[in-house]
């Protein structure tokens, strides 16, 4: 096995890209994932990184939907914090961000990642 191949198993043991749980810890790490693929230079972490990146624009999020994961995983606010800002119910934010959540982990799905 390559470190290439470790290092991608790793992130798949952490990371349930097929589902939404698995998607909103992967946001909830990008900072870390960022730190080890640019400042540490693992390649796995650059693949990962890169990978969905191009699942959010693959996505075809709402413009809603895009704020959601802007607030609460780019500048991490909580649910509450961020439906103020946003200024709609924390429920509703709270189904915006499933859906999200929902359409990024099916763009893995279509492309069987790291199957």
């Amino acid at each position: 096995m390559s470190d290439i191949d470790s290092g991608h198993r790793k992130y798949e043991q952490s990371y349930s890209f097929y589902t939404t749980k698995g998607i909103g810890r992967l946001l909830a790490d990008l900072p870390k994932i960022e730190i080890r693929a640019y400042e540490k230079g693992e390649t796995a972490a650059i693949d990962i990184y890169l990978d969905l990146q191009q699942a959010i624009q693959l996505a075809e999020l709402t413009p809603k939907q895009k704020e959601a994961i802007k607030y609460l995983y780019i500048h991490d606010k909580g649910i509450v914090e961020a439906a103020v800002l946003l200024n709609i119910d924390y429920t509703t934010l709270s189904r915006t961000r499933k859906t999200a959540l929902k359409k990024i982990s099916e763009v893995y799905k279509r492309w069987r990642y790291l199957e």
